[in-house]
């Protein structure tokens, strides 16, 4: 599938059954429909897919260092670059997965500290839960997004990003916020909150369709980004 930088415009140029593919088969495949799209006489920039294994190691064969890289030669020009991306959309519910699957009851998952990332803080996803059944009967909600899908959700419901994107919610930070103060008194209600609002503010970053986003919703993490925009510092401080 293609789609235009400036309009939200696709189309679909070549459909492959991929249950028995791999790396291997689908990295030529690619290579040929970058060639074909670029000999209709449009310029390819994007590489964008998922997190799935078999993409990520075709990611791998582009650069000759097989190393994932995010920027590599163009196959058709090498002094043109061909930036390789991962949708975040598949990459926010990877996180959300990864998260629900933790062994432990509390399902802790550990991530380096925003400040020091030699220190480690820790996510309860149980937390999660208890807020909304804290909150389930009651006629105003702390959390009113968080849903018994959001935190129990089936393997099929595991792929809903509207879902997990209930879970990695400003509301729900904030009523965890709330919740840390008053209720529970738990050390790690603080740095669940904190996890939440980063996963949050690179969402909200990441999906501005609008130019007056930020005065629509009064956020400044939606204002368009631009040149030396103090949000890349953060989105590296994310990346490393």
């Amino acid at each position: 599938m293609i789609s235009s930088l400036s309009k939200l415009r696709f189309s679909i140029v070549r459909l492959l059954p991929c249950s028995s593919s791999s790396a291997e088969v689908l990295f030529p495949i690619i290579k040929d429909v970058i060639r074909d799209v670029e000999a209709c006489g449009l310029s390819g920039h994007i590489l964008c897919t998922d997190n799935y294994p078999m993409n990520v190691n075709t990611f791998k064969l582009f650069p000759s260092s097989r190393l994932l890289e995010h920027i590599v030669p163009h196959p058709m020009d090498s002094n043109r670059p061909l930036f390789l991306l991962f949708d975040l959309v598949h990459v926010i519910k990877s996180i959300c997965n990864n998260w629900l699957n933790q062994k432990d009851y509390n399902k802790t998952s550990t991530y380096p500290d925003f400040e020091n990332i030699q220190v480690a803080s820790t996510a309860v996803f149980e937390e999660i839960r208890k807020l909304y059944k804290s909150d389930q009967h009651c006629v105003a909600k702390l959390a009113p997004r968080l849903t018994s899908k959001g935190g129990w959700p089936s393997t099929l419901e595991r792929q809903n990003v509207s879902l997990a994107l209930r879970i990695f919610d400003e509301s729900t930070a904030a009523a965890l916020n709330v919740s840390h103060q008053s209720r529970y008194h738990t050390s790690t209600n603080s740095q669940t909150v904190d996890f939440i609002a980063i996963i949050c503010n690179v969402w909200k970053i990441f999906n501005i369709n609008t130019p007056d986003k930020d005065i629509l919703h009064k956020d400044e993490f939606s204002v368009p980004l631009t040149y030396n925009d103090t949000r890349f510092m953060f989105l590296q401080r994310v990346v490393d």
